[in-house]
C-alpha cells in the first residue's frame, strides 16, 4: 500500500534526522502494514514531496522507539507523542526534492485541498487516483535517474585520478550530477536528461572570468573527445553564473560514462591553466594601475589639509575590456584623499618606515584597494571610493601581491574597514575577500 502524509519543518527537523539516523520513528496515525510506502509532503513553505520511505516496523512502544529529541524543534509536540500511541518506524528510500512534486502540480493533476493526515494513494475500488499515479510515475523517473547516476559514481570515483580531482555530489536524483573541486570560481555540471547529454563549465559571478574563457575555447577545449557536436554558450543576465555547454553525440561509440570520465578530466586540467593565466594577467592590470596611480600622486605639490568619510553613495565605475581583462575608470583624488586620511602612514602598521616623496615633502604610502576593483561586478556600488582604499607602505603593498603570507596582512584592514563599507552599501565576508586574492 502507498500512502501520503505530511511533515512540518518547524515542528520536527526531519531533513536533519533522515540525514543523521537509520530511521525515523513516526507517530502510527494510520493502519500502516511493513512493507508500505509513505511518501512524506513538506507543508509551507515547502510545499512539495520530498521523501519516499518504507515501513519496516510497526506498533511500537515508548520503550522500543529512537531517542530523536534533538531533532523536535517544539518540544511540547514531542513530550506530547511521547506520552500516547504506538509509532512506526521508516527508512528512507529516497529524497526526492523534484520540483514537479508540489502541491501545485498535484493540484493539477486532481488533488482536491491540502494534505494533512495520511491518504492513501488508491481508491476505494483499488484504483489509483490520477494525482497518485503522477506522484508514482515522476517519482519513479527519478529513482531511474538516480541509479544512472549511482552507475557513473561507482564507475568514476573507484579510479583515483578522478577520485582526487573530484568530490562526490548529494545531487543523485536530479538530472545533472555536480563535479565540484577545489576552484572558487568555476565548477562542471553533468547534464543526463530526455533531451541531451552533457558537460557544462559553470562559472561563479565572475563574468570577466567567463568573457577570459570565451576568448579562449582553443585551450578549454584541448584534448577535450573528438565527438564532441558543439559548444553553446548559456547567456544570463544576472552575476549568478555563466556557462559553457559541451554535448554529447548520441550516436558515439564512446559509451557516455567513459566520455563524461574522460572529459570533466582534461576540463579540469584546461580550466586550472586558463584560471592561472587569468589570475596572472589580473595581477598584472592591477599592479599596474596601482603603480600609475602612486606615480600620479608622487607628482603632486598640494594635498589636501584633511578628508573625512561622508555617507554618499557611488554607483559602480564604467568598465571596459582591454585585453580581455575589466578596466574600471578610477578617480585619482580618491586615492588621493585616502592617503590623507591615513595621515600618510602605513595601515598595516603605522610604524613601518616611509621615506620622503621625490618631488614634495608628503611621506611616501601607496594607494591600494582592499577588495579589487576587478571584481566591480559582484557589487552594485563603486568599490573605487575612500573607505576601500588603504594606504600601505611599500614592503606592505608587496607582500599583498606577492607574499606568503599576504592573507594575515589582508585581514587588519578588513577589520578596520568592513562596518565603513557596510555603511556605503558593500558587504563582504573576509573567507570572500580572501578568495579574491586567491586563498
Amino acid at each position: 500500500m502507498e500512502w501520503i502524509i505530511s511533515a512540518n519543518h518547524s515542528i520536527y527537523n526531519y531533513n536533519k534526522a533522515f540525514e543523521e539516523l537509520p530511521y525515523i520513528d513516526w507517530r502510527q496515525n494510520a493502519n500502516y502494514q511493513i512493507g508500505d510506502k509513505l511518501y512524506i509532503y513538506a507543508t509551507r513553505p515547502t510545499k512539495a514531496i520530498e521523501f519516499l520511505t518504507e515501513v519496516i516496523a510497526i506498533n511500537l512502544n515508548q520503550s522500543e522507539i529512537i531517542n530523536d529529541s534533538k531533532y523536535w524543534v517544539n518540544t511540547d509536540e514531542y513530550n506530547k507523542g511521547i506520552r500516547q500511541g504506538k509509532y512506526v518506524r521508516l527508512k528512507l528510500t529516497k529524497k526526492l526534492n523534484a520540483n514537479n512534486l508540489t502541491l501545485e502540480n498535484l493540484h493539477k493533476h486532481g488533488l482536491i485541498g491540502n494534505i494533512q493526515g495520511p491518504r492513501k494513494l488508491i481508491d476505494d475500488l483499488g484504483s489509483y487516483y490520477p494525482w497518485a499515479s503522477y506522484i508514482i510515475e515522476t517519482s519513479n523517473r527519478i529513482m531511474q535517474q538516480h541509479e544512472k547516476w549511482t552507475d557513473f559514481v561507482e564507475f568514476a570515483f573507484k579510479k583515483e585520478e578522478f577520485r582526487n580531482s573530484f568530490r562526490k555530489s548529494n545531487t543523485l536524483n536530479r538530472s545533472y550530477y555536480d563535479l565540484f573541486f577545489e576552484s572558487k570560481e568555476t565548477h562542471l555540471v553533468a547534464k543526463n536528461t530526455s533531451t541531451h547529454k552533457s558537460l557544462e563549465v559553470y562559472i561563479n559571478n565572475n563574468i570577466s572570468l567567463y568573457d577570459f574563457m570565451l576568448a579562449h575555447l582553443d585551450i578549454l577545449s584541448y584534448k577535450i573527445n573528438e565527438n564532441i557536436d558543439f559548444y553553446s554558450i548559456a547567456e544570463s543576465n544576472n552575476l549568478k553564473h555563466r556557462k559553457l555547454i559541451i554535448y554529447y553525440n548520441e550516436n558515439s561509440n564512446i559509451p557516455f560514462n567513459q566520455w563524461l570520465f574522460d572529459n570533466a578530466l582534461a576540463l579540469k586540467k584546461n580550466i586550472k591553466r586558463l584560471e592561472k593565466q587569468y589570475s596572472n594577467k589580473l595581477d598584472f592590470h592591477i599592479l599596474t594601475e596601482e603603480c600609475a596611480i602612486n606615480n600620479s600622486i608622487s607628482s603632486l605639490n598640494v594635498f589636501p589639509d584633511n578628508f573625512e568619510y561622508d555617507n554618499e553613495l557611488f554607483l559602480a565605475p564604467e568598465k571596459f575590456v582591454k585585453n580581455n581583462i575589466p578596466i574600471y575608470k578610477r578617480d585619482r583624488q580618491k586615492s588621493i584623499n585616502a592617503i590623507v586620511h591615513a595621515n600618510f602612514q602605513c595601515e598595516i602598521d603605522n610604524m613601518h618606515r616611509t621615506f620622503i616623496r621625490k618631488k614634495s615633502s608628503i611621506p611616501y604610502t601607496e594607494a591600494h584597494h582592499l577588495i579589487p576593483l576587478s571584481y566591480q561586478d559582484y557589487f552594485e556600488y563603486s568599490l573605487d571610493i575612500e573607505e576601500n582604499i588603504v594606504s600601505l607602505c611599500s614592503n606592505c603593498h608587496n607582500e599583498i601581491h606577492y607574499g606568503i603570507n599576504a592573507c594575515k596582512l589582508i585581514e587588519k584592514p578588513y577589520n578596520e574597514r568592513k562596518e565603513l563599507l557596510r555603511k556605503k552599501n558593500i558587504e563582504i565576508t573576509i573567507d570572500k575577500l580572501l578568495s579574491f586574492y586567491g586563498y
